[in-house]
């Protein structure tokens, strides 16, 4: 069981972070060299899987990568891990922006669910994952004239960045991150 919860831990980390897997520094495996994408099957060798791990300083962490690594690889897949980059601070970077200040804490939401009380927050906010709820989400924020930036499909080709809620697309995809500064 403990293997079972470890091993789709790992998975979902990785899915939810490969989003701003890119190009750069990593392990890269598998049978071709470069990044690929597209909508291939695994078997055609067209898409490649980036496994997200959080660091490489625990044996836990790079033993689960690795095995996910394997797995990945015998199912056909071209593989890269990268660790240490969480999907916000790769947005963060992006944009060219600190997340935090000095003791200013930080708050990591789900946008998909209510998230009126979550703006009311001190600090910064990183609003992740609103997908069908998009168009609710800009409302709010335009609303509250809460000043945000949002980048869809980071670290990919079709990586678009916005620098407000006004710029905002209502249709944004699912690799949609916004972070909300605390207004000056």
């Amino acid at each position: 069981m403990k293997k079972f919860l470890a091993l789709s831990l790992a998975l979902a980390m990785s899915l939810s972070l490969a989003a701003c897997g890119g190009n750069g520094g990593g392990s890269s495996s598998g049978s071709g060299s470069g990044s690929t994408s597209g909508s291939g099957s695994a078997a055609d060798g067209a898409q490649k899987i980036g496994i997200s791990m959080p660091t490489q300083s625990l044996e836990r962490w790079n033993r689960d990568g690795s095995y996910l690594d394997q797995q990945f690889q015998a199912a056909g897949y071209e593989t890269e891990i990268v660790s240490g980059i969480t999907s916000f601070c790769a947005v963060a970077a992006r944009l060219n922006t600190g997340l935090v200040e000095k003791a200013e804490p930080l708050h990591v939401i789900p946008a998909s669910y209510q998230i009126e009380e979550a703006l009311k927050l001190s600090g910064t906010k990183v609003l992740m994952k609103a997908g069908k709820k998009m168009a609710e989400v800009k409302k709010i924020l335009l609303e509250q004239q809460i000043p945000a930036s949002m980048i869809e499909n980071c670290g990919m080709d079709n990586e678009r960045i916005y620098r407000s809620p006004e710029e905002i697309p209502e249709d944004a995809g699912y690799y949609s991150l916004i972070i909300v500064k605390e207004k000056s």
